[in-house]
């Protein structure tokens, strides 16, 4: 109840991005108040998997969620991106959950300095890996696209982080996008001409049966 009320809220104040890493039961009322935010853009992390034992070692192990949904990441939204952690090399962390229709892209979410205390490091910041992570990579994005121009609409912000993603071959095993490329999605000011078949033209025009 709290969250639907503090959404509720958040559009009442203008609120564009929601960066959330949440995890609840498939509420209906909570994907009906998701898609009717329609100015609201809601990025949420797609969690850190289970427990289970490797080689003696307990540890977080990601599992495809759209096979095993948890919600919201796995709420199919347009004003939704759902968001997995990048290790170091570039990959899917062992610990991210992934699902190829489920979650739209992959951001950096390991050993990252966050505002999270750490009871290991002293000062104000500590260093923590997850989803929770890499998902304010991607609120940061779509805030540096509205701060260009705060008149595109959610579902267009959404598109051009999106479309403008790396199609990292291993990525896309996991993913529908690949990797947040943030360079990419703040330095554009016109979105990509798409085909009528869904794919996307960079340069060249190739087919008259395009919409922009």
């Amino acid at each position: 109840g709290g969250v639907l009320v503090g959404i509720d809220f958040a559009a009442k104040k203008n609120v564009k991005i929601i960066s959330g890493s949440w995890d609840f039961a498939s509420l209906p009322e909570l994907k009906n108040t998701i898609e009717t935010k329609t100015g609201i853009l809601f990025i949420f992390a797609a969690g850190n998997g289970r427990i289970e034992t490797v080689n003696g070692e307990q540890l977080q192990i990601g599992f495809d969620i759209d096979q095993a949904p948890v919600y919201p990441p796995s709420f199919k939204s347009p004003n939704i991106i759902t968001v997995g952690a990048l290790d170091p090399n570039g990959e899917p962390a062992y610990f991210s959950n992934f699902g190829n229709n489920t979650v739209q892209l992959f951001a950096p979410g390991y050993k990252i300095k966050s505002t999270v205390a750490s009871p290991s490091t002293t000062g104000l910041y500590g260093v923590e890996s997850g989803t929770s992570q890499a998902t304010p990579f991607v609120a940061l994005a779509a805030g540096l696209i509205w701060a260009k121009d705060g008149t595109l609409s959610a579902e267009t912000v959404r598109k051009r982080i999106l479309d403008t993603a790396d199609p990292d071959r291993k990525l896309l095993e996991q993913s529908q996008y690949g990797k947040l490329n943030l360079l990419k999605a703040i330095s554009i000011d016109k979105d990509l001409m798409q085909l009528s078949d869904g794919s996307f033209v960079r340069g060249t025009v190739l087919s008259n049966t395009i919409r922009v």
